[in-house]
């Protein structure tokens, strides 16, 4: 787990359980409540800014219709335009 240092989980990065992504969803019922935890205690502000600053490719997505208006993905994806509503 290579960024798990900037969530404070130095050991995550260190442990063999986790050296691969197979490893990581293996173990995923270990990890998923480590992760929403990190992620509960920061503002979407403040984790779009570390991910950004770590290259964690991110795109706060509530809703389907969220992905048309994201500029991450619009940078990426050549979205057509939203069809006018009649």
């Amino acid at each position: 787990m290579r960024d798990s240092g900037c969530f404070g989980r130095l050991d995550l990065s260190e442990n063999p359980r986790y050296a691969t992504n197979l490893d990581r969803v293996r173990e995923h019922s270990v990890l998923r409540p480590i992760v929403a935890g990190f992620l509960g205690r920061h503002t979407l502000a403040e984790l779009t800014g570390l991910f950004d600053r770590i290259g964690i490719p991110f795109a706060p997505v509530a809703k389907p219709g969220d992905l048309f208006d994201d500029l991450r993905v619009r940078g990426v994806v050549n979205w057509p335009r939203k069809a006018a509503r009649h």
